[in-house]
């Protein structure tokens, strides 16, 4: 278990607008990082922030977004006479995966391209296995601005979510996540732009991927 989930206990909050890419505050100790290339990536997402799917998984509203998204492995819904043969993916994932394909260019875009994949645990231990190759990124149980947060379902362990760090606070991180709304039973919305994660249903912060 990571250190910082042992010395928090309060529940994960998730700020922004009502669309599917969020942004969300967990609990943890302050870390700064001034990297052009974390502060490239955070552009990159922050430009996302509400775009909002037509329903769970099934395409967008933006259909250049979509087209982007489709461009990273992304696949939606398909329908033929009126019936769905094909459910759409989830996609918290390729929506990581698109950022930082915008923001890496050259031979480290090429390499993300091939260890970042439509699964957050796959993505996940991808980075485990060539980080000793590379030396421009590490996993860690601590988030720096730019780091790739990954969480992990309790209740199938194949299953997660990524999102990607903005900004480190005082007492937690603000991560920009794609498809952190698509889950009722997890997310409970407040005045249509604050949501509280409940812990005992959804994901477990289980690392981070960070950047050099």
């Amino acid at each position: 278990m990571l250190d910082f989930i042992k010395e928090n206990k309060k529940p994960a909050i998730i700020i922004g607008a009502a669309s599917f890419v969020s942004i969300s505050l967990l609990f943890l100790k302050k870390n700064k990082s001034k990297s052009k290339i974390t502060d490239k990536i955070v552009q990159v997402a922050y430009k996302y922030i509400g775009q909002t799917e037509i329903y769970q998984d099934k395409g967008y509203h933006d259909k250049k977004f979509e087209q982007k998204m489709k461009t990273v492995g992304w696949i939606g819904e398909k329908i033929v006479n009126g019936e769905v043969v094909r459910k759409g993916l989830p996609w918290c994932a390729y929506f990581v995966k698109l950022v930082f394909l915008e923001a890496f260019e050259n031979e480290k875009r090429q390499i993300l391209n091939r260890i970042m994949s439509g699964g957050s645990q796959r993505t996940f231990i991808n980075f485990k296995k060539y980080e000793k190759k590379y030396d421009w990124f590490t996993t860690s149980n601590r988030p720096k601005k730019g780091s790739i947060a990954v969480w992990q379902s309790q209740k199938n362990k194949i299953y997660g979510h990524l999102g990607i760090v903005e900004t480190i606070t005082s007492n937690g991180f603000i991560a920009i996540e794609g498809n952190s709304g698509a889950n009722p039973p997890r997310i409970k919305r407040v005045n249509g732009s604050f949501t509280e994660f409940n812990k005992t249903i959804g994901n477990k912060l289980i690392g981070f991927v960070n950047f050099i």
